[in-house]
């Protein structure tokens, strides 16, 4: 079987047994494209040895200058593929087998927004949709999808917040998917693995009471939670632009994306004491190693504070004037 083809199975296999994200599956189509493009599409999976893959990994760093993520994660694509393959016994054995490639990945902190960040961001965003509607209002006027799409950006963002859901998570949230009076909201996760999360504040219930009222006399579509002027289902590149335009009025610079402000609710639980194995049962991880490294974050934040805060820093000069006292009696002890 040529490597095209076999791609493609393997990518309907996905799709079809293991249930996978869009994301996940358009990842895999987009790695194993790149593997076929550099093996050729039109070679056969029994050709691709060892040698081929290595040449590949190399190919990678060396001559195109990947980073260290991309290359692993495409290696690690490839190790379910040929895996899948030999399963199939497509292939007599996966060429990753006694094959293990070391990469050494940079230690990155996930990149959080401060509390004032995010107040001036929520400022921004409601402040935006109340003037709209105020206007509309004055105006009375027809068109109301201004002011709707503002309002779906400031419940995109709460919710968001609120609950560190994933972006793909928050546009597939259907109208079902709320208990209002219960305060929660259903949520599928990766692995179609179903969670229950909650909200934090009767306010962010009203406004939800609010939206869902605006979406009624919008769309025939009930079961759509978010959704655009047009009334289709919002994508995540919609709230993508919907959270730039608010970045942008809060006047916060560099770029946030909704991933972001995933980061950014598990940091900020954890600064106020929540205990980590919650932080991870609300954002859905399967393993608490994930979660911990929002515990880093929230060590480096101490860190800084410590640095930039701490009373000892008052005390410098009579500190200084202590080891000199000291230092002069070491030295009246040693004659």
């Amino acid at each position: 079987m040529r490597l095209e083809e076999a791609s493609s199975r393997f990518v309907a296999y996905c799709k079809a047994a293991k249930h996978l994200s869009v994301h996940t599956l358009r990842a895999y189509a987009g790695d194993l494209r790149d593997f076929a493009r550099f093996a050729g599409s039109a070679t056969a999976v029994g050709a691709c040895d060892r040698e081929l893959l290595q040449a590949y990994a190399r190919r990678s760093f060396d001559e195109r200058a990947l980073s260290a993520p991309t290359v692993k994660r495409r290696l690690a694509c490839l190790r379910v593929f040929f895996k899948w393959l030999a399963a199939e016994r497509l292939v007599p054995s996966s060429p990753f087998r006694d094959l293990e490639f070391r990469i050494h990945l940079p230690r990155r902190l996930p990149r959080v927004l401060s509390r004032d960040e995010m107040g001036r961001l929520f400022a921004a965003a409601t402040d935006h949709a109340s003037r709209l509607a105020r206007s509309r209002q004055r105006r009375d006027a027809s068109d109301s999808s201004e002011p709707f799409e503002r309002l779906t950006a400031l419940v995109a963002l709460e919710i968001l917040y609120a609950t560190g859901v994933r972006v793909g998570e928050l546009v597939s949230l259907s109208v079902a998917d709320l208990n209002l009076a219960d305060g929660a909201v259903t949520v599928t996760g990766k692995g179609s693995r179903e969670r229950r999360v909650y909200l934090p504040s009767p306010a962010l219930v009203t406004l939800l009471r609010r939206y869902l009222r605006e979406l009624s006399a919008r769309t025939s579509d009930s079961r759509a939670l978010l959704v655009t002027r047009r009334g289709v289902r919002a994508s995540t590149q919609h709230i993508r632009v919907l959270l730039r335009d608010s970045v942008r009025r809060a006047r916060i610079a560099g770029r946030v994306t909704p991933h972001m402000l995933r980061h950014t609710a598990a940091t900020h639980l954890l600064e106020n004491g929540v205990d980590l194995r919650f932080v991870q049962r609300l954002l859905g991880h399967e393993s608490i190693v994930t979660t911990q490294r929002y515990a880093q974050v929230t060590d480096s934040a101490l860190k800084e504070r410590i640095r930039a805060a701490h009373p000892r820093l008052g005390l410098q000069r009579p500190v200084r004037a202590s080891v000199r006292r000291r230092a002069t009696l070491a030295g009246l002890c040693s004659r």
